[in-house]
């Protein structure tokens, strides 16, 4: 970390997610059975984020995280990948909100299909929308309170 840092922002997640998308694949006997596989898997994943989270609150620094985007819809798998991330998502919201951190909702923020470059990367596009998004939410004067920051947009 720069030791003139002001802010940590964390995108953190994704990569797990996509490690363990093997589950989606896998055979199960019935719906139930498919959800105690990815209990397994949604668990470890917690208590690392968990650990993680409490390392950048340690820092004294103000401290937001973001959730795992969702995939475009053009993507391979669509409905399933974007049903297994919001799993994810779910862990990496209550981290926030026990903690009491803001978070920046990068499905909220990145909800076009533009916005992506790949199924799980964003485009030029996107990455604005996110830089945006997180220049808004460090410019306001205290981060110690959930807030969630979406794409901002009126009506929405």
């Amino acid at each position: 970390m720069p030791s003139d840092a002001t802010h940590l922002v964390v995108s953190a997640g994704g990569n797990d997610a996509l490690g363990f998308s093997s589950v989606l694949t896998q055979r199960a006997d019935s719906v139930g059975d498919g959800l105690a596989q990815l209990a397994g898997v949604l668990d470890e994943f917690a208590t690392r984020y968990e650990v993680m989270v409490a390392g950048l609150t340690a820092t004294g620094l103000p401290v937001a995280v973001c959730t795992i985007y969702d995939t475009p819809t053009w993507a391979p798998q669509h409905d399933a990948v974007a049903t297994g991330i919001a799993l994810f998502n779910d862990r990496i919201t209550r981290a926030a909100f026990r903690r009491g951190i803001p978070l920046v909702d990068l499905r909220l923020i990145c909800d076009d299909d533009r916005d992506y470059a790949n199924p799980i990367e964003p485009s030029a596009h996107g990455g604005a929308k996110i830089a945006a998004a997180i220049a808004r939410l460090v410019a306001q004067p205290a981060l110690a309170r959930s807030v969630v920051e979406t794409a901002g947009r009126p009506g929405r």
